[in-house]
């Protein structure tokens, strides 16, 4: 992984880290004290400047009560990734609304993928 692309994956996955932390009503300063590190720690992440490891990342997560590929997932280029992810968001739909969502996935991929015709 070249060096811009460490970098646009540090500033998603510290977006979602923030969004995260917003969505729950938590200041930098409580989530960091919730995991024992300093809030400029959390500032570093949320910038970008800094990748979480693993252990940071469960830890996140556990905070958040999510997997760590909703963290990461949506940052990922990743087909793997990004699809873990979706799976995760759709899980949280009934089958009916599931459904309608894969239909217009579908006829959004179909879309997008079409090969242009010559006029």
């Amino acid at each position: 992984m070249d060096k811009d692309a460490k970098f646009d994956l540090a500033r998603a996955v510290g977006k979602t880290i923030a969004k995260k932390r917003v969505t729950l009503g938590l200041s930098q300063q409580q989530l960091a004290e919730r995991l024992h590190i300093g809030d400029e720690a959390i500032s570093r992440i949320e910038r970008g400047t800094v990748i979480p490891n693993v252990a940071r990342l469960s830890a996140l997560a556990d905070v958040f009560e999510c997997g760590m590929d909703e963290l990461i997932g949506k940052a990922s280029n990743r087909a793997s990734d990004q699809g873990a992810y979706l799976n995760n968001l759709l899980s949280r739909l009934k089958d009916t609304d599931r459904e309608m969502m894969l239909d217009i996935i579908e006829k959004l991929v179909n879309r997008l993928t079409k090969k242009s015709t010559p006029r």
